[in-house]
């Protein structure tokens, strides 16, 4: 075994170097090689041993045609374009045979750019897999998509182009920082919360843009554009009037509306105002047929009173179908699948159940489909809230500034489950059960320790998967598909081929692409929820009610144990406003 970590240019099957060797340590280790034209005896070894041709299984009168032309072969697949020439053996062999040297010499300078810029060669082989042709450049514009691919994390890539080659703190790490901070809530941070380590790579950080500081906080530019953008959303949709029913009218249309229906009275009567006369309003429920019955009781009064029927909202195409048995009768869809709101359009009302999963990306993509004349109503379980770390500064900001309707149901505290040790998560695992956690860091440390040492057959700029390992799709950018966890079966030319909730699905290498990936042994709970997991395992450190979450949303719960709750104070989450500033004016 040669050792080719340190150099600085690769080596392939199927190509001929000029190589200088070094035996000091005893083990041979490549220390210089050049890359060099094939020669009569190069085809010749090459095609017998398979470095050339073996995926095309040549015929043997063919092999035997190379070697007898090894000559003329050598020269055909020198060439650096062949279009205009004389095959020297039979088509489409030539042009395969081509064809398979040229992508390899081509393969041969993207990985030795790749590999002057930091990666080695098993790195930078990983990371031309995942991004093809567009490799070098790719890295050069955002050299955070190595990370994936670099074992030791303190490697600094040394882009020639960087401001930041020489300096022993990347500002990758801090922006990583940044984003794990994100994910438990804390959106905005303190500068002196920055570790020590990290701090000399802010103001790099700063001048190209990727956060914005000023004397006390910093931020992630996304976040921050996020926030300031649902906040214009928000003032944009409460700027307009509002028409508003008098008590008088509301009861004159429930009448017409009993005459009509039949119905003697109406359980959600009192509560039903609160929603017509509101622009945005929360609601808050813990029981799907009482907030099935709250709907119906709405959308029908709504309707009597001259608006058109609510359109429903639900957050994936799984849930919007096990909606339907709840309310038959209603329009229900995607959100990322509704139709936007057209000018000229009377006003609609639009109704958006779990919104507690809804990212702040997913409900600025939901607001750009509503009009400035619409009414908006986003319906939460009382038990999720609580689990949505990242997005709770948020959340608490939209209830305590629109109006909140509760239902009248009282839940009764949660029992503690028993509690569980490594030997019960792993016989989970074992059973083919789904761990669902409300720790993310739970989280985490379980799908870091599942381990396989089988050949890879998925590498993303996200990680690398193995065979028979369950993975989490999700949309990359704006969602426009369901989540799911897909269980790796096999590759081929065509694609990936995983097995979903007992279905085989391939997934084409564009859709992967798309695609944020991560191990799935272990997911959160809101994942959970998205991907519509039918069976698994509840494990819970801080919020048992969670359970009755899940089961409201088709999850069966196998069994729910106990965590040991963290000793450490939770921080309390942070961000940007995003509720209305000035409301009018716009």
């Amino acid at each position: 075994m040669i050792d080719t970590d340190e150099i600085a240019s690769p080596v392939l099957p199927g190509l001929v170097y000029e190589v200088k060797l070094s035996y000091r340590t005893g083990r041979p280790q490549l220390v210089y090689s050049r890359p060099v034209s094939h020669t009569p005896d190069s085809i010749r070894m090459a095609v017998d041993r398979g470095f050339i041709g073996a995926k095309h299984h040549l015929p043997r009168a063919i092999k035997k045609l190379i070697r007898q032309r090894a000559n003329v072969v050598s020269d055909w697949l020198n060439l650096p374009d062949a279009t205009h020439h004389h095959a020297p053996i039979n088509e489409p062999y030539a042009s395969l045979l081509w064809l398979e040297v040229s992508s390899r010499r081509q393969n041969q300078k993207i990985l030795t750019e790749l590999i002057r810029n930091g990666l080695n060669q098993q790195q930078a082989e990983l990371y031309l897999q995942c991004y093809g042709v567009d490799a070098s450049s790719r890295l050069a514009a955002l050299p955070q998509t190595a990370l994936p691919f670099v074992k030791d994390q303190a490697t600094v890539l040394r882009l020639q182009a960087s401001e930041f080659a020489e300096r022993t703190t990347s500002p990758l790490e801090l922006l990583l920082w940044l984003q794990d901070q994100g994910d438990r809530g804390l959106t905005l941070c303190d500068r002196i919360e920055i570790p020590p380590r990290l701090r000399d790579a802010l103001n790099i950080c700063i001048e190209n843009q990727w956060v914005r500081a000023d004397e006390k906080n910093v931020q992630l530019t996304s976040h921050a554009m996020l926030q300031s953008r649902l906040r214009e959303k928000l003032e944009s949709l409460t700027a307009n009037f509002f028409p508003t029913y008098s008590d008088l009218e509301i009861e004159f249309a429930y009448s017409r509306l009993a005459g009509l229906s039949g119905w003697g009275t109406m359980d959600f009567y009192s509560l039903l105002p609160q929603l017509v006369n509101q622009r945005i309003v929360m609601v808050s429920y813990s029981s799907m047929a009482e907030l099935a019955e709250l709907i119906e009781q709405y959308s029908a009064l709504v309707q009597t009173v001259h608006w058109n029927p609510p359109q429903i909202a639900a957050y994936s195409e799984q849930r919007a179908c096990a909606l339907a048995k709840w309310l038959p009768y209603e329009e229900i869809a995607p959100f990322y699948q509704t139709v936007p709101h057209h000018r000229g359009h009377t006003g609609q009302s639009r109704i958006v159940i779990d919104f507690d999963q809804f990212t702040l990306s997913d409900l600025v993509v939901l607001l750009e489909q509503v009009g400035k004349e619409d009414q908006l109503i986003l319906i939460c379980h009382h038990a999720a809230e609580p689990c949505a770390l990242s997005r709770r500064f948020h959340l608490e900001q939209l209830r305590q500034y629109f109006h909140t309707v509760t239902l009248d149901r009282s839940p009764g505290l949660p029992e503690v489950p028993p509690a569980a040790g490594d030997a019960q998560i792993d016989e989970a695992i074992g059973h083919g059960y789904t761990i669902i956690s409300d720790d993310i860091e739970v989280v985490e440390q379980i799908n870091s320790r599942r381990k396989f040492a089988g050949p890879l057959k998925l590498v993303t700029p996200d990680g690398d998967y193995s065979k028979h390992q369950p993975v989490l799709f999700q949309p990359r950018g704006a969602r426009s598909f369901d989540s799911f966890i897909g269980i790796i079966i096999s590759t081929s030319d065509r694609g990936l081929m995983v097995n979903v909730a007992g279905n085989v699905r391939q997934l084409t290498k564009e859709f992967v692409s798309v695609c944020h990936t991560s191990k799935a042994y272990a997911i959160d709970v809101f994942d959970a929820a998205r991907v519509g997991i039918n069976r698994g395992v509840l494990l819970t450190s801080h919020h048992h009610g969670v359970a009755e979450y899940l089961r409201e949303t088709g999850t069966e719960i196998v069994r729910h144990y106990a965590l040991p709750a963290p000793s450490s104070n939770a921080k309390t989450p942070s961000g940007q406003r995003i509720t209305p500033l000035v409301e009018g004016q716009y």
